[in-house]
């Protein structure tokens, strides 16, 4: 396309100048998409007309398309390239780059998390235990843009709002000082997800195999190879498995597809290093449930809230980012407006009481949510249920109440239980 052409030789004739300087590779690529305004003189549909019109297509580097839905390469010179990705699913994982450059949001909006990763072991070149803490959170509108640094210096995930969304990056080639390319598991399990190792791969291809068959030898052959396994081949099994159980709703009715997590699970529980793995499951459920709840909720108000709970385990940050979005509201009655919306709709042949999958959202629970959203203190939360109701509370029911919202499925990556 001759928008992006003319944006690519802008950034290699920049670049050139400086004879090639990594360093000012990024600083270069920011400006350029800024001055190029390309949100309001391409549309994404144009370029997926671009894609069916032309003959002639740069080369695509990401042909497998593990990274968008997909990756268009709209420009390619021999040191950098520039890519149009399309996103259908919400969110991507946490990750880090080993190239440098920028993104800007063409059309739609993201919630842009950054990340830090405290190291305590480094298992092997490719698997690290440590600690993912949430750095920043920002909702990036439509035209932002942003730097990419290499490395552990831009740790992030971004979350996007809409559906699809696309972005350009204009991006250099891997920088081998920064390889592997981590991604993250929180609580704490960082990995290289582009190893190619030929015994790993058909490990987990044969793994696969027998999941997919329900071969009646399945749950033996798979703890033979957990008693024998390192510490990456470990996870990385029982992710396959417990990605195959989510994904695989008939499997949940057979006796035993529940257990068979958990008794691969059970093989790492006296390997100290492994300590974290039952957490990073835990939160792969929570953010699963999410997810699947995101999927039937039309409301973009009520998808931001879910967005917000999937990716911000912080109540201030919630709060703040609610109150940017919506200036003139009050964030706090506007989060416990949205839990009411949503608890009086159901999906469509579900048992549930309603899409949050929560029972009973009555007004104790409503009144527990207002006071863990405003940050209230015991002492607080007693008053403010005198001066509501115009009598004592029952300790017992209010501290049911709290906790209730504290472990719900959604609520329990805000608010910690007591």
């Amino acid at each position: 396309m001759r928008i992006f052409r003319e944006l690519g030789e802008r950034v290699e004739s920049r670049w050139r100048a400086t004879h090639y300087d990594s360093a000012a590779f990024i600083t270069i690529a920011c400006e350029a998409l800024t001055e190029a305004g390309l949100p309001d003189r391409v549309a994404p549909l144009e370029i997926v007309q671009w894609v069916f019109g032309t003959t002639d297509l740069p080369q695509q580097p990401d042909l497998e398309a593990r990274f968008g839905n997909p990756p268009i390469t709209l420009y390619a010179a021999p040191r950098f390239y520039i890519d149009a990705y399309f996103w259908l699913d919400g969110s991507t994982s946490i990750h880090q780059h080993a190239f440098s450059g920028a993104f800007q949001v063409l059309d739609g909006s993201s919630l842009h998390s950054r990340f830090r990763f405290r190291q305590e072991q480094a298992v092997s070149s490719h698997f690290r235990i440590g600690q993912v803490e949430l750095d920043s959170v920002e909702l990036l509108a439509r035209g932002a843009v942003r730097p990419i640094h290499p490395g552990g210096d831009l740790i992030h995930s971004l979350f996007h709002l809409d559906r699809p969304s696309t972005s350009v990056v204009i991006r250099t080639s891997s920088v081998p000082s920064t390889l592997p390319q981590w991604d993250y598991y929180p609580p704490g399990v960082a990995l290289n997800p582009f190893l190619k190792d030929p015994l790993l791969t058909r490990q987990l291809q044969t793994a696969s195999l027998l999941l997919c068959m329900r071969h009646p030898e399945t749950d033996r052959l798979l703890a033979d190879l957990m008693t024998k396994a390192d510490l990456h081949t470990s996870f990385a099994l029982l992710d396959l498995v417990y990605a195959h159980q989510q994904r695989d709703a008939l499997e949940q009715r057979f006796v035993g597809a529940t257990d068979r997590f958990a008794g691969l699970l059970a093989f790492t529980q006296n390997q100290p290093l492994a300590a974290r793995f039952p957490q990073v499951f835990e939160e792969k459920e929570r953010k699963h449930n999410i997810i699947l709840r995101r999927d039937i909720v039309t409301r973009p108000e009520h998808r931001f809230l879910l967005a917000l709970l999937l990716n911000v385990p912080d109540r201030q940050r919630v709060l703040d980012l609610v109150r940017e979005r919506y200036p003139d509201e009050n964030p706090v009655d506007t989060i416990v407006g949205w839990v009411i919306d949503l608890s009086q709709t159901r999906a469509l042949h579900s048992r549930e009481p309603n899409v949050l999958g929560i029972d009973s959202i009555d007004d104790g629970f409503l009144f527990a949510l207002e006071c863990l959203l405003k940050g209230l203190s015991p002492a607080e939360i007693r008053a403010a249920y005198v001066e509501e109701n115009h009598t004592q509370p029952d300790p017992t029911d209010l501290g049911h109440q709290l906790d209730r919202v504290r472990t719900s499925s959604l609520f329990k990556g805000l608010f910690r239980p007591s």
